[in-house]
């Protein structure tokens, strides 16, 4: 196996070649987050001393049994990987990928986003991150424990902003380029991204952003995180009195599963005042992300995925699948609804109108909010749409939540992969098509590859939105109508949306 020693800050670490390219896996950027650490700040990683080998990934964080899928998880998860052609003291464009998984679950060591295909297709230097999730990631403390905790529902964030400023400092020895540092990521990855770019404390940690499927409506205020608290705390059997000392002795895997029993994204950064001031899109609104270029869209289909999981949608009574999706809406349901109903585009039965109702609930409204602020603002944004549809299991998944992951990451013969996207070999022709326009974005900061057709940007009156599918096109404004509706009931309503109403 052939190697490369490469000295960080902290020490040396050995990689290895894989493929065309050299890969370091495993290299801590903070100190384990242990003992008295555990709901504190990420702290930087203690030196070493020979070197350290970077051959394959670290832990991932305690998250639910369920959503592990055999990964191996621990509190000592603050670990990224590094992918690049060279540590050859060349200055490439560096894309840093953050996981999704509702802010509970995911690892930055699937296959589906192993950074090969990036580095070596691109000529640009890919690193992911681990970072802490659920209930250690995004459990608020802050009203029970003072300032020292002021932080702590936002740890996950903060780890992210650790792993940032750790790239900062070291990347330019793999063969990557400080200055020009692209943060992307997808479903509460991209929520992430979105408090990035909130967030003073990132400010000049990265020169640019793509969001994938979510955007700037995920996350909570400090009153609902204080109301998520309580019931955590009423899970785990934990008195309010006593609540940091007991949290401190209770295994970090019963934390973890505390998390599956709350509902959908629950646990979530918070508007705190001291990571986050404001919630992102008012932060955007103001300014924050201005002079960030910007690429942002999702799947054409998202909910098909939670649809085909969800007990609910799988008895096929349809009356109890429209009150399920009435509950989920909450306060829009009266106002969304009739036009659901009356829109035979929406779909033909009521199962599928309530699909395509989640869809935007849960997913593209907040992207399209996210859109129109930065195309008020004039930000340099572009918008797409994943429209390819898969063919497994019938169709039922659609161009489903995720759909889009291993065409972008050049990944399609993972297993994984196989099992959402089936076999064909057309699939390379898509695939080639994003990977390309997500390089050409870190490269020059604009998605525009030949692959596609001329890709505009977006801008309040022609919105226009790359589809992308075997043959991509571009297309006015795909949301307008249906975006029309939602607006109209947040004015309204004099709410701006949120992706779960809380309900306990």
């Amino acid at each position: 196996m052939e190697h490369s020693d490469v000295r960080t800050a902290c020490g040396w670490v050995r990689g290895a070649k894989t493929g065309t390219v050299w890969a370091w896996k495993g290299i801590p950027y903070a100190k384990a987050p242990l003992g008295d650490l555990r709901f504190r700040p990420p702290e930087p990683p203690a030196s070493w001393s020979g070197v350290r080998e970077a051959l394959r990934h670290g832990r991932a964080a305690p998250q639910p049994e369920r959503l592990a899928a055999g990964a191996e998880t621990g509190e000592d998860c603050l670990y990224l990987n590094i992918w690049s052609p060279g540590a050859d003291g060349k200055r490439r464009p560096v894309m840093v990928w953050i996981h999704g998984g509702a802010y509970i679950g995911g690892s930055a060591a699937s296959p589906l986003y192993d950074g090969e295909a990036f580095a070596g297709n691109g000529d640009v230097v890919f690193v992911s991150l681990n970072y802490r999730l659920g209930t250690l990631g995004y459990l608020y403390l802050g009203h029970l424990g003072g300032e020292e905790y002021a932080g702590s529902g936002n740890n996950g964030t903060l780890d992210q902003i650790a792993a940032l400023r750790w790239i900062r400092d070291n990347i330019a020895a793999f063969g990557g380029d400080p200055d020009r540092i692209t943060v992307f990521g997808q479903s509460s990855g991209a929520g992430s991204v979105s408090v990035l770019l909130a967030s003073p404390m990132a400010q000049g940690l990265f020169r640019q952003a793509v969001l994938q499927s979510w955007s700037a409506s995920s996350t909570a205020s400090a009153a609902d995180a204080e109301k998520v608290t309580a019931r955590v705390l009423s899970l785990l059997g934990v008195s309010r009195t006593n609540a940091l000392r007991e949290l401190q002795r209770l295994p970090a895997q019963a934390l973890a599963e505390a998390a599956a029993s709350l509902p959908f994204v629950s646990l979530r950064p918070v508007e705190d005042g001291a990571v986050l001031g404001a919630p992102p899109l008012e932060a955007i609104r103001n300014g924050a992300a201005d002079s960030i270029p910007i690429v942002a869209g999702g799947t054409l289909d998202e909910y098909g995925m939670s649809a085909s999981r969800d007990p609910v949608f799988g008895r096929q009574d349809e009356e109890e699948i429209v009150r399920y999706c009435a509950e989920m809406a909450g306060p829009f349901w009266d106002e969304v609804a009739p036009y659901y109903w009356a829109n035979e585009a929406a779909g033909r039965t009521a199962a599928e109108k309530m699909k395509r109702m989640m869809t935007f609930h849960r997913y593209t409204y907040s992207t399209e909010r996210l859109l129109s602020a930065l195309a008020e603002r004039k930000a340099p944004v572009w918008a797409y749409r994943f429209d390819w549809r898969s063919p497994v299991a019938g169709g039922v998944l659609g161009a489903c939540h995720g759909m889009e992951l291993p065409f972008v990451f050049g990944t399609l013969e993972t297993q994984e992969a196989l099992d959402r996207t089936g076999g064909s070999p057309d699939r390379q022709r898509l695939a080639e098509q994003m990977q390309r326009a997500w390089i050409s974005f870190a490269r020059n900061g604009d998605p525009g590859t030949p692959e596609i057709p001329a890709w505009p940007r977006y801008d309040s009156e022609r919105r226009k939105t790359m589809l992308f599918h075997l043959g991509s096109r571009v297309a006015d404004d795909p949301h307008r109508e249906e975006r029309g509706i939602w607006d109209q009931a947040s004015k309204k309503l004099q709410l701006d949306h949120q992706p779960v109403i809380l309900s306990f």
